[in-house]
């Protein structure tokens, strides 16, 4: 897919490249931070694997996106899964949208993602 098209595909949708790829990133921390293979991977750590630059910056979409921190989604999680096996999902759309409006946190800024 061209540049071109790929600009005019997310403005069809009505979102900017740095939101999609923020709230991909974002997918990815979720994924990270339940996995029991990662359990002890610290909430830096798994920020530095989904591209994000510091751990403060991290938290702060996170919490944008999903109304908690890194920390509480990981124990939030893990309390759910020893009462049930599923539970809401995460998708692009939510984090996208994370105040309703589609303006969010993730909407911030025109600069490079960081």
């Amino acid at each position: 897919m061209s540049r071109r098209r790929l600009y005019a595909v997310l403005k069809g949708a009505g979102i900017r490249l740095e939101q999609w790829v923020i709230a991909g990133r974002l997918e990815t921390a979720c994924r990270l931070l339940v996995a029991p293979n990662h359990a002890g991977l610290p909430v830096s750590a798994v920020a530095a694997r989904c591209g994000f630059t510091g751990p403060s910056h991290f938290t702060r979409r996170f919490r944008a996106a999903y109304g908690v921190t890194p920390r509480e989604w990981r124990r939030l999680r893990s309390q759910a899964s020893v009462r049930t096996s599923s539970g809401p999902t995460v998708t692009r759309a939510r984090a996208l949208h994370a105040d309703g409006k589609g303006k969010g946190e993730l909407g911030a800024g025109t600069g490079p993602v960081r």
